[in-house]
């Protein structure tokens, strides 16, 4: 028996109002959740390692920011003690704010003021950031039984370290090595 409800989707827009005319960039915060199923019991889920690559450059000043770290502090609070969250973030330099630990009760309050606490300045340095990201899903790639996601959250290009297009290579290059390994 198939489950009648709809997913629903969610927009909080930057700007309430704005006059006519008014152009602009805006952002927006776009939720969709799928309703749920029923028999569908949280234990029976494959376990989730979550590692999110963050842009923390000066162009991320302000609203960018403030919905990037929405969006952890909500995944945070949707994974349980089976899971693992990783956050790496970047500008000029990167930095592994929170390493792929268990989200666990304790752990979920040290998570949310790590994110809290990350602020934007300096330039984009995406393919150090990127790196940083993939060799941390390197390191657990052999473990069996997991699924392993790598999000990317940026508002842009690099202004610093690789090119857009040379970034695009190196993940190339990443994924050939991952199938090896899983070979």
């Amino acid at each position: 028996k198939q489950n009648a409800q709809r997913a629903t989707l969610e927009i909080q827009n930057e700007y309430e109002k704005a006059p006519a005319g008014f152009t602009t960039e805006a952002y927006a915060l776009v939720s969709i959740k799928a309703p749920e199923r029923e028999e569908e019991k949280e234990e029976e889920r494959e376990p989730v390692d979550l590692i999110m690559v963050v842009d923390r450059s000066g162009s991320m000043s302000g609203t960018p920011i403030r919905l990037v770290k929405e969006a952890l502090k909500f995944i945070v609070g949707q994974l349980n003690e089976k899971d693992r969250f990783s956050v790496v973030s970047y500008s000029s330099n990167v930095t592994t704010d929170i390493e792929l630990t268990n989200v666990t009760g304790n752990e979920k309050a040290n998570m949310i003021n790590k994110i809290d606490s990350i602020r934007a300045s300096g330039s984009t340095n995406l393919s150090e950031g990127l790196s940083q990201g993939i060799n941390i899903a390197k390191k657990v790639m052999n473990e069996e039984n997991r699924v392993r996601s790598i999000f990317l959250l940026t508002d842009g290009q690099a202004n610093c370290g690789l090119s857009n297009e040379q970034t695009v290579e190196m993940v190339k290059g990443t994924g050939n090595a991952f199938k090896e390994a899983c070979s």
